[in-house]
């Protein structure tokens, strides 16, 4: 197994913690997506292992994995029997559907990996210390070959798109509005994604914008300005630098929508409920430059309590 610096996820002296793997796959021609979740929970009695899946938010499975499940600190791959769910490779049997097809990533969030991991180790420590989780995302934009099969019917996938990323920490934030796109025509090669939590400081934000050969970065604690507010189904948002200059500003909507409901790891009937669509649309202007697409993830999450969180 390769080793993957992004799959670290113990926290010393925070308790409990959570690991939220997920990829979307997304065949634009046929105006289909596919959505797969394995996750871990730590809670005061045990690890406990979920699985959530669909092809669309009249199908949606979520259940609970009793076999051996096998990750570790070192790589992001998670196998439980013959499954394997990994940044490069997803092959999975599970209630009657088949995912098996290869991912090759084009851009990625440009976290460098570099060669001192223990200062990796410790600048996610002291970002751990403002933020409830560290988002990861192995790939922004790359291509899946191979098929989905998903209620009886089988879906050939030849250079799909993907999204992957992975959520892990020790809570959830009081609410995240979160966008990605990776399918825009005008920027054939690029993803990009914007989030935006409150948190004792202040509301800390993140923008990415990947290409091929690099990723920028802006985000509050480097001292730049993010903007993305909520109004029902529609969202605005904008970034700016340090010298005020606008980086990139729009305006996204939700598309077909469902609530999607993930426990907490900190106390047992708190849960993160999430409205989120994958066929939404988004348009705006990045460095001048128009952009739009039919695909966007938007979500739009809120911590709260709830007896009864399986979908």
């Amino acid at each position: 197994m390769n080793f993957d610096y992004r799959n670290s996820y113990r926290y010393p002296g925070k308790g409990n913690w959570f690991d939220f793997w997920n990829c979307r796959v997304v065949i634009p021609a046929e105006k289909k997506w596919f959505f797969v979740m394995p996750y871990v929970i730590s809670t005061d009695i045990g690890l406990r292992k979920f699985f959530y899946f669909c092809s669309s938010f009249s199908d949606v499975e979520c259940f609970e994995i009793f076999d051996d499940l096998k990750m570790s600190q070192d790589n992001a791959n998670i196998e439980w029997q013959d499954n394997l769910f990994s940044s490069d490779l997803i092959s999975i049997s599970e209630k009657d559907k088949s995912w098996n097809f290869s991912i090759d990533s084009v851009c990625s969030d440009g976290t460098e990996k570099g060669s001192d991991l223990r200062a990796f180790n410790v600048r996610e420590k002291l970002h751990l210390r403002s933020l409830p989780f560290i988002h990861r995302v192995p790939t922004m934009k790359g291509f899946a070959n191979g098929s989905i099969v998903f209620s009886g019917e089988k879906f050939d996938l030849k250079d799909a798109i993907v999204y992957q990323a992975k959520n892990h920490g020790p809570d959830f934030p009081d609410s995240w509005n979160w966008l990605h796109a990776n399918i825009i025509p005008q920027f054939t090669n690029s993803a990009f994604e914007i989030g935006l939590m409150p948190t004792a400081k202040g509301d800390e934000g993140i923008f990415r914008w990947a290409n091929k050969e690099k990723t920028n970065v802006y985000a509050t604690f480097l001292g730049h300005d993010i903007y993305f507010e909520n109004k029902g189904d529609s969202f605005d948002f904008f970034v700016r630098d340090q010298n005020k200059k606008i980086i990139i500003e729009g305006q996204a909507k939700h598309g077909s929508k469902r609530d999607i409901v993930f426990p907490s790891p900190e106390v047992s009937d708190q849960v993160f409920s999430n409205p989120e669509s994958f066929d939404g649309y988004v348009s705006g202007n990045y460095l001048g430059e128009f952009f739009e697409s039919n695909f966007p993830a938007l979500g739009s999450g809120l911590k709260s309590h709830h007896n009864n969180w399986l979908p």
